[in-house]
């Protein structure tokens, strides 16, 4: 049996032929090769091919809950003064990439990495949420 990853060759029976710690070969039962990946990420992604007399080939796609970028801060405060303009940012990672949606007291206003409030007044002063999907939970939140 051979293991390939998108062309390259891992494995050959229980010999692992590429010298990476993420993958392994297990061998449970006489004619059966199972590819370890462990840890998995998303430098994984892409196409594995098991060979004997039969080729088998397996499409392999990472998914990664979002993650924000830069500060873990959950709750962001912003002081700013009559007729200012304020940019509040938000942006995360995953796999697929996430969307990012903000809500303002709990109702959704726009979506992007950014929202723009030019020559804000009192009545601007809310709770603003920025919450990242991709369709992997958890989804994390950030208030400002």
């Amino acid at each position: 049996i051979a293991w390939y990853f998108n062309g390259v060759l891992l494995s050959l029976n229980s010999i692992r032929i590429i010298n990476n710690k993420h993958f392994s070969i297990e061998n449970p039962q006489p004619n059966e090769w199972i590819l370890v990946i462990d840890p998995v990420n998303t430098i994984h992604d892409g196409q594995y091919s098991c060979h004997n007399f039969i080729i088998n080939l397996f499409d392999f796609k990472i998914q990664v809950p979002p993650v924000f970028v830069g500060s873990n801060d959950t709750h962001v405060i912003i002081n700013a003064q009559e007729k200012d303009n304020v940019t509040l940012t938000c942006e995360a990672e995953g796999s697929p990439p996430p969307l990012i949606y903000w809500y303002r007291n709990n109702k959704l206003i726009a979506t992007g990495t950014q929202l723009f409030k030019n020559n804000v007044s009192r009545y601007n002063s809310a709770i603003y949420e920025c919450v990242a999907r991709n369709g992997i939970e958890p989804d994390p939140s950030r208030l400002f």
